[in-house]
């Protein structure tokens, strides 16, 4: 596993916390969709961590891109389902996704 491919298992990673987060919020377990949404979000942040140490994205640019653009769909949604507190966190995912998505330009 390169830098690359760990930058796009760190994203993968990151949207099924975020799967996570959404069924937690459904079932009203407030503590645990903030620790789920915290947890993508640290994964986002390793993701951007091994996206800058990488020489060569370009292995696994499409499909990361891909995988933020629908992160970045489904956000919006989901702090429609969550509470104040899931819904800081994920602004600051959103950042995340944006700063990846620069990164893999």
């Amino acid at each position: 596993f390169d830098s690359a491919r760990k930058t796009e298992y760190q994203i993968t990673l990151a949207t099924k916390s975020l799967l996570e987060t959404e069924r937690l919020a459904k079932d009203k377990k407030e503590e645990a969709a903030v620790s789920s949404a915290k947890n993508a979000k640290s994964h986002l942040e390793k993701a951007l961590s091994k996206a800058n140490s990488s020489k060569d994205l370009s292995s696994v640019k499409a499909e990361a891109q891909n995988k933020l653009a629908n992160i970045q769909t489904f956000l919006p949604n989901l702090k429609m389902e969550t509470s104040d507190s899931v819904d800081s966190i994920l602004d600051e995912l959103a950042k995340k996704v944006s700063e990846l998505q620069s990164k893999l330009q």
